[in-house]
């Protein structure tokens, strides 16, 4: 996994640490390359095991995620950092010319999401932000670019937990932007804290809080192998995937999602409803790489130690992932929204940018 500079047309123009890498958006957006990789899933009674592999192997399969609209791809490319924004009509990164990422309304035809540093995440605080609003801004930037999906985080997840063989990553990597106080609007702190991190994983301490936040003296911005803030700090939409009362509905193709699950594949299930700490995780043979539960028994510092709002019986739910500045322990790599729809938009919730082209 290799933070990288992207040009529009998906191109990579150079890696961390070469000459003209950059993350103020100068060189393309900043990405993090992860390589195709194949794995297997063994569910049994009193554990659940994940194995991977960089190359084909007996009783693999390739991970879903480099599978798109019918093509193979070698590389996914999740963005470095939470969604930010290119005002189209300023010609700037918003914030480069106004007072925050949310002063202002969005123009959904023509802004583009951006993965750059030194900006506040985008929410939902001034103007309406939903997931199709920022699945719209995030296509604005050409072929190949989409809202940040649930195949991918299931890639990165997968990957974070065969590394660390551990379920506690608030424990193990970083407690993240999680510690302040909620406050009245988007107080997340702005991208770009874990530069000096490169491709490594860790966490960068913000001992200046940023944004009008509140609550602590400190906070923790942190990093999974480049991704800045996989959980924490903000909300983020989860797109290409939808929760019934019958079921899980996804889609691996960013040219068909849609505001319902329409056209989708569809397995059966039963997705729970309670909310709590994750104890154990559903398991799925169609959909063996999902990280939902099927039990919340467990706690902060137990199980999988992160929490779900589970999805509400009768409706068509989306997904967020990771929590946001004001969540504490709640947060983590497995800590999921599932109960909100496609209309919702709030200030705790924003985006990231993904691309998934050939």
């Amino acid at each position: 996994m290799k933070r990288c500079n992207a040009a529009d047309d998906g191109t990579v123009n150079d890696f961390h640490g070469d000459t003209n890498y950059a993350e103020d958006g100068s060189n393309g957006q900043v990405m993090v390359r992860i390589p195709k990789f194949w794995y297997k899933t063994i569910d049994d009674p009193s554990y659940r095991r994940w194995w991977i592999s960089p190359k084909p192997k007996p009783g693999y399969v390739l991970h879903p995620a480099f599978i798109r609209g019918g093509q193979i791809l070698d590389y996914v490319y999740p963005a470095a950092f939470e969604a930010t924004l290119y005002d189209d009509s300023a010609t700037a990164y918003r914030g480069e010319v106004e007072i925050d990422a949310d002063d202002d309304t969005y123009d959904y035809a023509n802004d583009i999401m951006a993965s750059v540093a030194g900006f506040q995440p985008i929410s939902g605080e001034t103007d309406h932000l939903d997931i199709e609003e920022a699945r719209q801004l995030a296509s604005n930037r050409g072929t190949g670019w989409a809202q940040h999906d649930y195949l991918t985080q299931s890639a990165w997840t997968m990957l974070a937990i065969v590394e660390y063989a551990h379920l506690n990553f608030q424990d193990q990597l970083s407690e993240g932007i999680t510690n302040l106080d909620s406050g009245t609007v988007n107080h997340a702190q702005d991208t770009g804290h874990t530069t000096s991190l490169g491709d490594a994983s860790g966490e960068v301490v913000i001992d200046t809080l940023e944004n009008g936040a509140t609550g602590a003296d400190e906070t923790y911005a942190c990093s999974y192998r480049g991704i800045e803030n996989p959980y924490g700090n903000i909300w983020k939409f989860v797109d290409g995937i939808y929760i019934k009362d019958d079921g899980y509905y996804y889609e691996n193709d960013p040219a068909n999602w849609g505001s319902d699950e329409t056209g989708y594949t569809h397995v059966a299930a039963s997705p729970i409803t309670s909310d709590g700490y994750i104890d154990s995780l559903n398991y799925l043979a169609e959909m063996d790489w999902i990280f939902f539960a099927d039990s919340v028994g467990g706690s902060s510092s137990t199980y999988l130690c992160d929490y779900q709002l589970s999805h509400d019986s009768g409706e068509t739910n989306i997904v967020q992932s990771g929590g946001s500045w004001t969540y504490g322990a709640l947060s983590g790599l497995f800590s999921l929204h599932l109960r909100n729809d496609v209309g919702y938009s709030y200030r705790t919730f924003g985006s990231r940018i993904e691309f998934v082209g050939g």
